[in-house]
């Protein structure tokens, strides 16, 4: 897997922001309320972020050889999935983020003709908890590199690892057969 570039996350957030937008104005101009969500949403963003960088951490831990064996059952298929997990939570962090975004310029817009609406707040925790949700994916991803040297000599490409991935050729310990 290739690391997910800014401009897929920044497409996730102007289409988040796009359909938050246009859905709300649908809405509302049929006669609905407009769209809220509970601040129950970030609670669970930042659990969501909080598990995947515990994983994460597990796979640093993992390919640094000084402390492998503080590391709880780790294998190259565990690394993939907590890459893809972390992959995931940035792409629905950024999703997230545009919709707390579509909705928030939607109540400021209106707010010299009705004020701010009480879930206004609740939407602006929700935001905060997309951006952490979106900050800890990232850093996750992050976490899943190999370093861009060998220094035992045992790369599975059988070049520089600068770049990749946990699930481009993550285990060592496969390596060394």
């Amino acid at each position: 897997m290739k690391p997910i570039r800014i401009s897929v996350i920044a497409c996730a957030v102007a289409l988040g922001l796009v359909a938050a937008t246009i859905l709300n104005n649908l809405v509302v101009n049929a006669g609905g309320g407009e769209l809220a969500m509970s601040p129950v949403v970030a609670l669970i963003c930042v659990v969501i972020a909080g598990i995947t960088l515990w994983f994460a951490f597990q796979v640093a831990r993992f390919r640094n050889v000084e402390t492998r064996r503080k590391a709880k059952s780790m294998n190259s298929l565990m690394a993939a999935r907590t890459l893809a997990c972390a992959q995931g939570a940035i792409l629905t962090g950024a999703l997230l983020a545009g919709w707390m975004l579509g909705l928030i310029v939607y109540d400021v817009a209106l707010a010299s003709a009705r004020g701010i609406p009480g879930f206004f707040w609740s939407t602006v925790v929700n935001l905060v908890g997309a951006v952490l949700l979106l900050a800890g994916g990232l850093w996750a991803q992050y976490l899943c590199r190999i370093p861009p040297d060998d220094s035992d000599g045992n790369s599975s490409s059988g070049g520089s690892n600068s770049g990749k991935l946990a699930a481009d050729g993550y285990s060592r310990t496969s390596d060394r057969r």
